[in-house]
């Protein structure tokens, strides 16, 4: 019997990511996919399976993951004059690492007509009428 110990579940989860995205991959080659996940996959190795593999990501990104991303998405939206009582605001084509990335927050009420602010980074260019779908799309994923 063997173990494998991993520092987190987000350790675990990331390895398992690893190994499944080759194998859909083979199985699929020519299916166009779309990643959605929580913000432990807002990293250099999951955006890079993507650009390689030719698949868009919408993930939930925290301000603290990426701090260089973080820092430039809320740098551009100051100076664009967007602000917090805008419902949906976007940043596109952020510098990382050899690509661009794209920035979007929205704020949705929940059940209890509570706010709640929602974080996303995507390499699908956001607009006007692209942003309120991709929100309630990447929210509902990490809802269930």
């Amino acid at each position: 019997m063997c173990y494998i110990w991993y520092n987190s579940k987000q350790d675990f989860e990331l390895k398992a990511f690893y190994r499944f995205v080759d194998r859909i991959k083979q199985i699929y080659p020519k299916l166009p996919i779309c990643i959605l996940g929580d913000s432990i996959y807002a990293a250099e190795p999951v955006f890079e399976i993507c650009d390689d593999y030719k698949w868009k990501y919408l993930i939930r990104f925290k301000e603290g993951r990426i701090k260089s991303i973080a820092d430039e998405y809320g740098a551009i939206k100051t100076i664009e004059g967007k602000g917090e009582d805008e419902e949906v605001v976007w940043v596109n084509e952020i510098p990382y690492n050899n690509r661009k990335v794209n920035v979007f927050e929205g704020t949705v009420k929940d059940k209890k007509g509570e706010k709640r602010k929602y974080l996303f980074i995507t390499n699908m260019r956001v607009t006007e009428r692209n942003a309120k779908i991709m929100i309630a799309v990447g929210r509902d994923s990490m809802m269930r």
